[in-house]
């Protein structure tokens, strides 16, 4: 046998990784971002509530927003149909309507769903970081 063959021999077959470009949104994408390393030191200490870390979770019937505040890690979530940006801004406000008064600040990462974080400063007044 071949030395250069034996890879179609085996019983699965992978197809080489490409990593994907083009349609998802990264740091140049998201307009007047504020990013991690401009918020303040203190917000790594956790000693202070109202700092808030925000992201999506896939599951199997659709997706989950979820925002966990640093200091007392108390976890809020919110089923949502689709992971375009004005669902998740919408959840987001929601959730943190009641917590209004306690809440400073939100991190979350560079995806596209987070683009429409300026509504959110707008609507509640928080400061959101991007990683």
């Amino acid at each position: 046998m071949s030395q250069l063959n034996w890879r179609s021999r085996l019983r699965k077959r992978g197809k080489p990784y490409h990593k994907r470009r083009g349609s998802e949104a990264s740091a140049k994408l998201i307009s007047e971002r504020i990013d991690i390393v401009q918020r303040p030191v203190i917000f790594d200490e956790n000693t202070e509530i109202g700092h808030w870390e925000g992201d999506t979770v896939y599951g199997q019937d659709g997706y989950l927003v979820t925002l966990v505040e640093r200091a007392s890690k108390l976890l809020l979530t919110r089923r949502i149909p689709n992971k375009s940006k004005k669902t998740v801004g919408r959840a987001n406000k929601r959730i943190l309507k009641p917590y209004q008064a306690i809440c400073k600040t939100i991190t979350s990462d560079n995806d596209g769903e987070f683009t429409d974080h300026q509504l959110i400063t707008q609507k509640l007044g928080y400061r959101i970081y991007h990683s």
